[in-house]
């Protein structure tokens, strides 16, 4: 029955097989404590080097010392920055819609919040409550996104993008449930009301929703509570001067990358990407390409 069942090494794969192992295990990061893909393109730098946005989760953690009551990851995806940034929080809200990688993020946490309160929320935000269909990238879990009612994939920029998706990789695709971001904002905020906690930060990476989402933040945050909220921003502007609060001052600030001539010719002769230094400047409508944005939200005074 089992007469051709037979397993050998040649030389040279034996020794890959030896000197990999010892390799890669000296390659990971001590502090990789995730459960993560290997193949896919958000992995690589949290399993060498153990972060994962590290300009992100530097604010977020300087943001703890006077934001610190409450962090809420919307997108979290495996929980990368939640697993490297909840311990400065007295609670962390991940919200994560997409199915496959839900139980990853509960491991995540798990492994890297046991003192913290910590919850995790299978659901998208939105519009209204509905179902949804999700596209996955097959290198790219952090880039699922849903098409429909996506302001990124207006007329003009849909099928561009999307070809350029498709020649990248493919996609998974699952049904995730969409809760009314409005309600679902009230009810969180209402439960720190009730816990005391006032000051937090609000990270947002939903692939397009953004500005769904942070609308109903200003419509639903509680006149006595103060965030800091980051976001990504996929247009050429960001369109500062739309949103505006009767209960809080808004300031606008972004990610500012300036290429570091100097230091990026030693790199570019070996044809690798520019070194740049990312700094925190004030936002207008103006400021071209924005990516990573930055609010600052605080009660008004008087």
């Amino acid at each position: 029955m089992f007469e051709h069942v037979r397993h050998q090494q040649g030389f040279l794969e034996k020794l890959w097989f030896i000197y990999g192992q010892r390799l890669h295990r000296w390659m990971i990061s001590k502090h990789a404590h995730f459960y993560l893909k290997p193949n896919d393109i958000i992995s690589h730098r949290p399993a060498l080097f153990g972060f994962h946005e590290p300009h992100i989760e530097k604010l977020i953690k300087a943001s703890a010392r006077n934001y610190g009551d409450f962090l809420i990851d919307l997108g979290a995806n495996i929980g990368l920055i939640s697993a490297l940034t909840g311990q400065s929080f007295k609670r962390v809200d991940c919200v994560e819609p997409n199915g496959l990688v839900a139980n990853i993020l509960k491991t995540n946490l798990a492994l890297n919040l046991s003192d913290t309160n910590y919850h995790i929320h299978q659901i998208g935000l939105g519009h209204k409550q509905e179902v949804l269909r999700l596209k996955i990238p097959v290198d790219n879990f952090g880039g699922a996104f849903v098409e429909q009612n996506n302001p990124q994939f207006d007329q003009n920029k849909k099928s561009a993008l999307l070809d350029q998706r498709d020649k990248k990789s493919g996609f998974y695709e699952a049904d995730i449930k969409i809760e009314p971001a409005g309600d679902w904002l009230e009810k969180i905020f209402a439960a720190y009301h009730k816990n005391q906690f006032y000051n937090g930060v609000i990270k947002i990476d939903v692939e397009g929703y953004e500005e769904i989402i942070f609308s109903q933040i200003i419509e639903k945050l509680p006149e006595d509570f103060s965030v800091i909220i980051i976001m990504e921003n996929w247009f050429d502007h960001f369109p500062v001067s739309k949103f505006i609060s009767d209960t809080h001052d808004i300031e606008w600030f972004y990610f500012k990358k300036t290429r570091r001539f100097f230091h990026s010719i030693p790199f570019k002769l070996l044809g690798l990407s520019s070194s740049y230094e990312q700094t925190i400047e004030q936002l207008m409508d103006t400021t071209p390409h924005p990516h990573d944005v930055v609010c600052l939200l605080n009660p008004k005074k008087g």
